[in-house]
């Protein structure tokens, strides 16, 4: 069976000639609400805490803008809203994961005394659940090879300097 359709298209403009409909106008509604600079600075470091975790867990180079972000709870559409490039989050994601693990040897230090903190920090450190978990491990374990190769600004952060 074949249908054959023909359909005949006509469209005249007089431009002397008055409309017969009214005007098109934009529709008008409230405007998208911008962030405070309070918020922005939350998503900021929600966005760097995200990528701390996912370049420890995935390496710098395997990890995109899109996974990042979304394990960040956002699209990818607002990075650069935050952030001039990928390497200026990367040396930030890497000042947050050795803050972290500073944090977990100053925390067992608090709480067992320095010669006992030692071997508490020491134990967490080779636990298998620091271990097992690479995106709350130690960012030198999961990124030195990727980090030799970085720019030396984001090398620098890594070392604090």
């Amino acid at each position: 069976m074949m249908i054959d359709i023909q359909l005949d298209v006509r469209y005249h403009l007089n431009v002397n000639e008055k409309p017969d409909h009214e005007p098109v106008t934009p529709l008008k509604g409230p405007k998208p609400m911008r962030k405070s600079k309070q918020e922005a600075a939350e998503t900021r470091e929600r966005i760097v805490e995200a990528a701390a975790a996912e370049f420890r867990r995935n390496g710098i180079s395997a990890t995109g803008l899109s996974d990042l972000m979304a394990a960040a709870g956002l699209t990818h559409s607002g990075f650069y809203r935050h952030f001039a490039s990928k390497d200026q989050l990367v040396a930030e994601a890497c000042v947050t994961a050795v803050d972290s693990v500073a944090t977990m040897f100053e925390e067992a230090l608090a709480r067992h005394g320095n010669s006992n903190g030692l071997k508490a920090a020491a134990a967490s450190y080779l636990s298998a659940r620091h271990r097992d978990g690479p995106s709350d491990g130690c960012p030198f374990a999961a990124l030195a090879s990727e980090l030799v190769r970085a720019d030396e600004a984001t090398r620098g952060k890594a070392r604090r300097d």
